[in-house]
């Protein structure tokens, strides 16, 4: 069965990551994998399969724009034929529009990354994504709470629209963890007595202004607590300066990108988050198989899934809940708000939360190995099982 993966880039990110991971999986199992990029001139993960690489990164005016996705359209079209693919499975939004645009007697699936109701404010994105998913054979959501959010306020078919976990493999991430970090990395992690890591691309959806907020608190209710972030993004410097303000120098170290973020993690005592949207969060399922405790808003959609289950998935956190895999507290506002003297109710909670976990070593050591136990559910071989279920429901190729 010949089976291509199709993305716009691989830049380091969660989707590249996941599609890289996806590569792994279905060409261990024997299947021909067509690895198919817009523009691969920069490679942060390792996959497997031919790499097909279009050569078409993006337009830099709206008519350039324009002139590159037809010639994306005819370049796929292409490649689906000459190769003769049985299935493309799509990642973001601009390989989507490709994929069900070409789409013919090669089977299309799009997989949907973030909670859509959140994801984009632009109508007219949204107009053409649901669009898309009524035209794909099959659209898979990272997580139910994603899916039925498709499903009621988008409309797609119940029957279309599928859910498949994230893959993670465990053992090679926690080996991984035990790597060293740079030098000066690792004194910022011995100068505090208790630490937090988070990870993630410092753009809006992270709310990562608001951790900044959340740690100044922490340190004022008496706890020696140091924050890392790892990831690059347009909030860099925006959170530096909040930091200064807030007089945390030398409490918050801002790594950028870092090509083995789980030795960070490992060097941790719990993992925290602040997204106010998410599909299936990447970063924190990794943190859980180094064995971290979490503590998460309670955003759609993802963390409530994994830390308690698909029970209530409708909930949303009103105070400090203490799960069986992790903590979940009440999502921040979706308003940016980067003055350095002003708090509210939520950030105080989370604050509360982060202090009654690092002041219990017991209870701390609890969740992270009740977090690395829920995490082997998101193995390699559940998500195989799931995607082999819906080429069979699709009839695709004669390898099942």
């Amino acid at each position: 069965m010949r089976v291509g993966l199709m993305i716009p880039t691989l830049l380091h990110g969660g989707a590249e990551r996941a599609i890289c991971r996806l590569s792994n999986i279905l060409a261990e199992e024997g299947y021909e994998v067509y690895f198919i990029v817009f523009d691969a001139s920069q490679q942060f993960y390792t996959f497997s399969g031919e790499l097909i690489d279009l050569k078409l990164p993006n337009g830099k005016n709206l008519m350039d724009k324009i002139r590159v996705f037809r010639k994306r359209v005819k370049a796929v079209r292409k490649t689906k034929k000459s190769f003769n693919l049985d299935v493309v499975i799509s990642f973001i939004a601009a390989a989507t529009f490709v994929n069900c645009l070409t789409r013919s007697s090669t089977k299309c699936i799009v997989s949907q990354r973030n909670f859509m109701s959140k994801e984009t404010t632009s109508k007219i994105k949204k107009y053409l994504l649901r669009y898309c998913f009524h035209k794909a054979d099959a659209v898979v959501a990272v997580a139910e709470l994603c899916r039925l959010d498709l499903i009621e306020n988008f409309h797609i078919p119940r029957s279309k629209v599928h859910t498949i976990y994230n893959a993670y493999d465990q053992q090679q991430i926690f080996n991984q963890m035990e790597e060293s970090i740079e030098k000066y990395h690792q004194t910022f992690f011995e100068n505090h007595t208790f630490n937090l890591v988070s990870v993630g691309r410092p753009e809006y959806q992270k709310g990562f202004w608001n951790l900044i907020k959340v740690l100044y608190l922490v340190r004022q209710k008496g706890l020696d607590c140091g924050l890392t972030i790892v990831g690059d993004g347009s909030q860099l410097q925006m959170l530096e300066n909040l930091s200064s303000e807030l007089g945390l120098e030398g409490h918050v170290q801002l790594t950028g990108y870092q090509s083995n973020p789980y030795s960070y993690i490992g060097k941790s005592d719990a993992y925290v988050m602040t997204s106010l949207f998410e599909g299936f969060p990447n970063a924190l399922t990794e943190a859980m198989c180094c064995g971290k405790a979490i503590i998460s808003t309670d955003c759609p959609s993802g963390p409530r899934e994994i830390l308690e289950g698909k029970k209530n998935l409708k909930e949303r956190a009103v105070t400090a809940e203490f799960c069986e895999f992790g903590v979940l507290v009440p999502s921040f506002s979706d308003t940016e708000n980067w003055k350095a003297n002003e708090f509210d109710k939520k950030h105080e909670i989370m604050s509360d939360a982060i202090c009654e976990l690092l002041n219990d070593k017991k209870l701390r050591g609890k969740m992270g190995s009740k977090a690395r136990e829920r995490a082997k559910s998101f193995s390699y071989g559940e998500c195989l099982k799931n995607y082999e279920k819906l080429f069979l429901e699709l009839q695709i190729g004669s390898k099942i």
